[in-house]
């Protein structure tokens, strides 16, 4: 045991499931545990969608379809006492892939954390948002643009304790015959990658590229 008035050796976690939404109506509640203290929020959106490859006659080129963006990501360390006994949270569903001929990805949706559950979001009510703008998806011709960092003009609660704000990494251009782009490893401390662009087809032997 330590002496009073130093923090304890011990750990409590608590972990909550949520469904994905594109919606601003779908929040689900979540009650502080008692015990918490500090609360840590790592808020991330819902990649884009990759887009779909280009169909084409045997024997000819066909590129793939450019990898979805990936998403921005925000952490906030806030002290318990500091925030209601029930938070709301919305978690950004991930954007829809392309299913026809060349056809580009849709973007994915933010995630919040918030003290209230209106369908409108206002700055004011907000405790962490992953980003100002989602992740796009990838199109025929390139990957996804990236998520975009937010702001705390986005999310002013966070304000009450330390936050940190990462941009996203896009996606990566489609495949062509000759090969693919790999997507690189981020070094910004996000712990997401953007998506890779699908594998083209080869025009002399119709093998992926």
């Amino acid at each position: 045991m330590l002496p009073k008035g130093l923090p304890q050796n011990k750990r409590s976690e608590e972990t909550l499931y949520s469904s994905p939404s594109s919606s601003t109506t779908n929040w689900q509640y979540y009650v502080v545990p008692t015990w918490a203290s500090m609360l840590t929020f790592i808020v991330v959106g819902g990649g884009g969608g990759g887009a779909a490859g280009t169909a084409g006659a045997s024997n000819t080129n066909r590129a793939g379809g450019g990898g979805g963006g990936g998403s921005s990501m925000t952490r906030v360390t806030i002290p318990a006492y500091m925030l209601p006994k029930v938070l709301y949270i919305l978690v950004g569903a991930g954007g829809i892939g392309g299913t026809t001929t060349a056809q580009s990805g849709s973007a994915g949706a933010l995630s919040y954390v918030a003290v209230s559950p209106a369908a409108t979001i206002t700055a004011t009510n907000i405790v962490a948002v992953s980003g100002n703008a989602g992740a796009n998806g990838g199109t025929s011709a390139a990957g996804g643009t990236a998520g975009t960092i937010a702001t705390i003009g986005n999310m002013p609660l966070a304000g009450l304790g330390l936050f940190q704000f990462i941009a996203g990494q896009v996606g990566t251009i489609p495949g062509s015959s000759s090969g693919n782009t790999p997507q690189t490893f981020p070094t910004t401390s996000i712990m997401i990658m953007g998506g890779t662009g699908g594998g083209g087809g080869d025009s002399a032997t119709n093998n992926g590229g």
